[in-house]
């Protein structure tokens, strides 16, 4: 195991991450994770699998999406994928009429 120096500790200070208490915030909730299909945004997604929370995953690569999709409804989660390449302006477009039409909890909260 590493040995932080006093300045290592102070600055990278180690934080508890609760499970619980995140499966309770997003339960019953709608989450868009952007950047879905890999990365951060795919490893959130799989994190959030065992919550009863709405994903909406929005990446290019929609089979990646549709994978993930599939594995993720076998826990507890439900999702909807979105296909969208967020640098095309008229994709954009869409997705923003897309998230305007639809409820989103972080909207109403």
């Amino acid at each position: 195991m590493h040995n932080y120096t006093l300045l290592e500790r102070a600055l990278f200070f180690s934080s508890s991450f609760n499970f619980e208490k995140l499966k309770d915030e997003v339960g019953g909730k709608t989450v868009l994770i952007t950047g879905a299909s890999s990365g951060i945004g795919k490893e959130l997604a799989y994190l959030l699998a065992n919550t009863t929370a709405h994903l909406i995953l929005v990446a290019r690569r929609e089979e990646s999406m549709n994978v993930m999709k599939v594995e993720i409804e076998k826990a507890s989660a439900s999702v909807t994928v979105f296909p969208v390449d967020l640098r095309n302006e008229e994709e954009l477009k869409d997705c923003w009429h897309f998230f305007i039409n639809y409820r989103m909890d972080w909207m109403s909260s």
